[in-house]
């Protein structure tokens, strides 16, 4: 009781430095809690007003008082729109619990209603979206049972966002795959935003076409945000209407008979990780393989055994197939999802078949704060399908009644089986999903192995053929139960086998094995003569999406009472395997096979009772006829320079490639090139005043001009631009000048030496005719290097120097000890190793003219080191003592793991023995600390910011 009564405080403060460390990623949000009182109105409310470009993150406003239906009237300063968007995804919502946004006429006086927008359940996930119109305001409520800050995760966000010129009518092409738009801008690029039905981010595309492909978006249920270059990709992507679709499955993998599990990158298999507070923050997957203690989502192929269950634990499953371990031993309150894809075809497999084993530490917290581990079977949109028959979650808990490792606080579950029955769900896309969490105060962990097999549910004989006697088996997975057709209430055997010499009809009722007797469904068998009777079907389909021939087989093959004759017992037989005639086998019972050629062919299908003693064989001659064609249309079209996109359809292409895809019943092959014809052609001429008019493409020219544009149009309708630049040139006076270096003087040009900066007059008959007086003058570049570096001493924790050009130079060169750069001002990092650094500065005038600049600067190294293993008693290394360099002021307080604090010492004199001396905490040789890890916090300061306080946490481990 002492231990645990006083593990509070320690973990707090370690929570607490955590807490302290930078978070990236989040936006600046205000929560309002609306206290006051309005009696023109009779109830509560808060008025706020709105700045445009502020998010306000506001929580049900009923969640602080034991009144219900309190108002929060909003209304934004500068009368533009305000959008407002509702997530509902807290768990833990009570029943009978919903929102609502009332919409008013008017700002500071709200006068009409003008409607109403409401969420449509108490709990689960969704999402609201609305913008007013301008000079609107909304009264936010909170309907029905109150809440507490402990029970809401609810909120409201509302901000105003400026008018945007966005993309509108966006579409899904549902049998090719596409998210479609138009945009009446002149954007050339735009970027989509989505996120799943949990509110949850995912992930942003940039396209340069009014299109996406869906092929690589995981199929589910999405909410997708479209913004465009010419709003500049709006930041915040909040502002912009959401559009929800559900993107169906495509991929080969997903339509699959059953889960390939171990393909953790396939099209058919999603990631997730997080942490306890939210599994869902990011999309992918963490693996650095089986053995790596960071790894979130591994396959293990080679069986090992759990250190952490005291190598009792195998790593694969008794059957030998690979595992996927989701989770690690590290504690820090992660949590990580697997989804895996599925279309159910019950022809093939009806059961799926979950072997599963798990590792807890149980640190004894409420139980859901626990470590926890769950299996669900869910739709598109994330939504359990069967709470009670299709999920299933194990907490850390003693009463579960696994094995246990005392002195770790390890609760362990060897390899068990669940079976999932999947007929209900035929013909329909299903996931699932398995979750793993840490405990929720991050100091636990938690971690599962699983493996997925698809059955059937047959139950099978160990004898064919003429039988006295049998034993039946029923599938893996369940529990199970069965009694005779003529005593139904007799229990025969709860045993996974059943064993008879009495003939007639029995069954098998299988449940859920955690005593669900709810989830159930029942077999049926018979003890008599059993003969295998092979029969199939299939269709020929050559109108495919990928305008291939393929033939869909049905198996038909069922139990016979009499050899070579059909006596249906309506039982199907244990195993079935096809011959299609090609070179190729398949044991599936149900498959599709694609023929590479026409022509004839023979297939046969066996079928098999009795593991394999008794088997028939039937066969049937199909053809294959030639595939229906898929003709594509073939466009050729160019995109010419600088103008952007090709539209065909109303979808706009801007990357050249060649596309193939279906518009309505069109299929396109498009093949979009770039022009490369010369687009702008410039034509200078220089006469004088005798030579006019000039005619230039049968046009009259009198008069100089300059840039006159001449547009004429090429094969492919790209336009070229001719440019006219026409000099008419009088009697004038004409200055030849130029600019050089001053290291280049004496310079000769045009038939004088220039000593120096100097000029002369040259006076007589110009270029064109004309009277001309030239003058002739040499001017000297002048060009500085300056290097200006900020700051000029750094430390080694911060080795990052501000360095610019203050001269005049309109090029450079740095010359630094590890790379050259041409930049006027960037931050460069002092390579690892370096005390001090040269840097060279050499500044070009335009006419490459130098100067050289040369600095010298030196590092000042900052750090800190702590033992992560010492041996009291020991000759050596017998203290746990921390050094560093260039820090100041050192503090360090020793932890158990519990959270009781041992010893402290300070500055770089100070260390621990190994002892625990009561209440003076900095004092020696008291009580020996046991073997075990303790946690340290360190505070110091750097010499070079002694007023910023340090924190560094970590474990050593005493060793005796």
């Amino acid at each position: 009781m002492f231990l645990r009564r006083i593990h509070t405080a320690p973990m707090l403060l370690l929570l607490a430095l955590l807490c302290k460390m930078p978070c990236f990623g989040q936006r600046d949000s205000i929560i309002i809690n609306p206290v006051s009182y309005d009696f023109s109105w009779g109830y509560y409310y808060d008025s706020i007003e709105l700045v445009p470009g502020v998010i306000y993150t506001i929580y049900s406003p009923a969640h602080y008082s034991n009144i219900d239906n309190l108002p929060l009237k909003l209304y934004s300063s500068n009368g533009q729109p305000i959008t407002f968007r509702h997530k509902d995804g807290n768990p833990w919502a009570r029943s009978g619990h919903r929102f609502e946004a009332d919409v008013y006429s008017g700002v500071q006086s709200p006068t009409n209603l003008l409607g109403t927008v409401s969420t449509s359940q108490s709990s689960g996930l969704e999402e609201v979206y609305y913008v007013t119109q301008a000079g609107e305001s909304l009264f936010l409520h909170s309907r029905g049972a109150n809440l507490t800050d402990d029970t809401i995760d609810s909120r409201f966000e509302v901000f105003t966002c400026p008018g945007n010129e966005n993309p509108y009518d966006v579409r899904i092409d549902e049998e090719n795959r596409i998210l479609l738009w138009s945009d009446s801008s002149q954007a050339t690029s735009w970027k989509v935003w989505y996120e799943n039905t949990l509110c949850t981010y995912i992930d942003s595309i940039v396209t340069n076409n009014t299109f996406i492909p869906l092929d690589n978006i995981y199929p589910g249920t999405y909410y997708f945000r479209i913004s465009n270059s010419y709003n500049g990709f709006t930041n915040s992507n909040y502002c912009l209407e959401p559009h929800k679709f559900t993107i169906s499955c495509s991929c080969e993998d997903f339509n699959n008979s059953c889960i390939d599990y171990t393909d953790l990158h396939s099209c058919a298999t999603q990631g997730f990780y997080g942490n306890w507070n939210n599994l869902w923050q990011h999309n992918g997957i963490v693996d650095f393989g089986p053995n790596n203690m960071y790894s979130r989502h591994t396959v293990c192929t080679t069986d090992q055994t759990d250190p952490r269950t005291s190598y009792q634990l195998h790593t694969l499953p008794p059957s030998g197939a690979p595992s996927v371990r989701l989770g690690n031993w590290l504690s820090g309150g992660e949590a990580e999802s697997l989804v895996y894809g599925m279309h159910v075809d019950s022809n093939r497999h009806n059961l799926l078949l979950v072997r599963y084993a798990i590792v807890f530490e149980e640190p004894g917290h409420l139980l859901e704060l626990q470590p926890h581990v769950s299996l669900q079977i869910v739709d598109t949109a994330f939504n359990v399908i069967d709470p009670s028959c299709g999920a299933v979650d194990f907490y850390a808990n003693q009463d579960l009644g696994w094995n246990n490792i005392n002195d770790r606080q390890i609760l362990w579950k060897d390899w068990s089986a669940i079976g999932l029955d999947l007929t209900s769900y035929h013909d329909q896309d299903i996931f699932v999903k398995i979750e793993n969490y840490d405990c929720g105060f991050s100091a636990h962990y938690g971690y599962c192995y699983f493996a997925f097999e698809c059955m059937e549910k047959i139950v099978k004989s160990n004898q064919c053929g003429p039988m006295n006697s049998t034993t039946f088996s029923a599938p893996v997975g369940f529990s199970y139960r069965w009694f005779s057709e003529s005593n139904p209430d007799i229990t025969l055997s709860l045993e996974r086998t059943f064993f008879t010499n009495n003939p007639g009809t029995y069954y098998c009722q299988l449940s859920m094995p955690d005593g669900n007797t709810n989830c159930h469904f029942t077999l049926k068998t018979t003890m008599s003569d059993r003969y295998p009777w092979a029969a199939f079907s299939y269709q020929v389909d050559t109108n495919s999406n990928n305008c291939n021939v393929e033939v869909h087989f049905n198996d038909l093959s069922t139990v016979s009472a009499i050899e070579n004759t059909l006596q249906d017992l309506h039982e199907r037989v244990d195993s079935v395997s096809w011959d299609f005639g090609d070179g190729t086998i398949s044991s599936e019972r149900s498959p599709i096979h694609h023929y590479d050629e026409v022509g004839t062919y023979e297939v046969t299908l066996s079928a098999f009772l009795g593991n394999g003693t008794c088997i028939d064989d039937t066969a049937m001659t199909i053809v294959i006829p030639p595939s229906s064609p898929c003709t594509f249309d073939t466009i050729h079209a160019w995109i010419c320079d600088n103008e952007g996109c090709w539209e065909h359809e109303g979808i706009r292409f801007c990357d050249t490639g060649t596309y193939d895809l279906k518009i309505g019943h069109q299929y396109l092959h498009i093949i979009l090139s770039q022009d490369t014809t010369q687009r702008d052609y410039y034509f200078n001429f220089d006469l004088n005043n005798s030579q006019l008019p000039f005619v230039f493409n049968d046009e009259s020219f009198t008069n100089s001009t300059s840039d006159s544009i001449i547009i004429l149009s090429n094969q492919h309708g790209c336009d070229s631009v001719l440019h006219l630049t026409l000099n008419i040139h009088n009697d004038t006076t004409i200055y030849f000048d130029t600019t050089i270096c001053k290291e280049d003087f004496p310079i000769d040009w045009n038939g004088y030496t220039f000593t120096q900066p100097q000029s002369f007059l040259q006076v007589g008959t110009g270029f064109y005719g004309q009277d001309s007086t030239n003058i002739y003058e040499a001017q000297q570049s002048e060009i500085s290097a300056i290097i200006v570096a900020s700051p000029q001493v750094v430390t080694s924790l911060d080795p990052v120097i501000q360095l610019s050009d203050a001269g005049n130079g309109v090029s450079r060169l740095w010359t630094l000890p590890d790379y050259t750069t041409s930049e006027q001002q960037f931050s460069y990092t002092y390579p690892i190793g370096l005390d001090t650094i040269p840097i060279q500065l050499i500044a070009y005038s335009p006419l490459g003219c130098s100067d050289t600049d040369f600095i010298t600067l030196r590092i000042l190294h900052e750090a800190i080191y702590a033992p992560n293993v010492f041996t009291p008693g020991q000759e050596t290394n017998n203290r746990f003592y921390v050094q560093g360099e260039g820090i100041n002021n050192i503090s360090v307080s020793i932890f158990t793991r519990e959270g009781l604090l041992v010893s402290q010492f300070s500055g770089m004199d100070g260390y621990w023995d190994g002892t625990a001396t009561g209440k003076d905490l900095n004092a020696h040789g008291g009580t020996p600390c046991p073997q075990a890890t303790y946690t340290y916090i360190i505070t110091y300061t750097y010499i070079t910011s002694p007023d910023h306080i340090e924190y560094q946490v970590g474990t050593v481990t005493l060793l005796r």
